[in-house]
């Protein structure tokens, strides 16, 4: 069952006039990024599938030659979505492994 704060990848949440403001933020900070350098941009935090504008901002770095590359705990990634991931120009996925327990022998 899907929770209604947490959307499936690429879903909106939140109206789209309420999210334009959050969507052209994060565009700002990537032209100012791409105005510097070109670094590996690293989506990640929380987890950035839950963002329904992830997709977007991943191909407008990729196409302003940034090297794009998303951080994510894995559990929203199906074959639709990593193939969401590859068409939106990432490059790199790191899938965390954490855990609240010790996995291997000390």
């Amino acid at each position: 069952m899907q929770s209604p704060l947490h959307p499936l990848p690429g879903q909106r949440y939140g109206t789209e006039r309420s999210l334009r403001p959050l969507h052209q933020a994060a565009r700002d900070i990537i032209d100012q990024i791409a105005a510097v350098s070109t670094p590996i941009l690293v989506l990640s935090g929380g987890e950035p599938l839950y963002r329904s504008d992830v997709f977007q901002l991943a191909r407008y770095g990729t196409d302003l030659g940034l090297r794009v590359a998303l951080a994510t705990n894995g559990t929203l990634v199906t074959k639709h979505v990593a193939r969401m991931i590859v068409d939106s120009g990432v490059q790199r996925v790191a899938i965390s492994l954490d855990g609240a327990g010790c996995a291997y022998p000390r």
